[in-house]
């Protein structure tokens, strides 16, 4: 069902812009030009999921430079979701062929509820 993307696949997350390099976007996506992200909370997953018409809509990866990276800017959906818009992170993406889209593990980086005190848990 899922599969771990090419060693040499990098995502980064970098203060609200996703970044992935050309070895990533031609592996995973094409000729897409858009992607869609959807965040499972409970799995503290993000997925990219390719875009096949512009016109259907998603963020728009922009070609950052002549090796054909490419990035889009999510700052709104990260901040939507209450996920933190400074976060800095590299991810190996696991391609999913069930869902055709890449996960990305982002648990590590989000913030952990604080332990109850021994006080609270003892209220009825």
């Amino acid at each position: 069902m899922s599969e771990p993307a090419h060693e040499q696949a990098d995502i980064r997350l970098v203060r609200g812009s996703l970044r992935l390099d050309a070895a990533c976007c031609a592996r995973y996506f094409g000729g897409a030009q858009c992607i869609v992200l959807l965040y499972e909370a409970e799995q503290g997953q993000l997925w990219l999921l390719p875009v096949r018409s512009e016109r259907a809509g998603g963020f728009l990866l922009k070609h950052v430079n002549l090796r054909g990276d490419r990035a889009a800017a999510v700052h709104g959906f990260l901040r939507e979701h209450g996920l933190p818009e400074e976060l800095e992170a590299s991810f190996v993406p696991r391609w999913d062929s069930t869902r055709q889209g890449l996960a990305l593990d982002i648990s590590p980086w989000l913030p952990q509820p604080l332990p109850l005190s021994d006080e609270a848990r003892s209220r009825p």
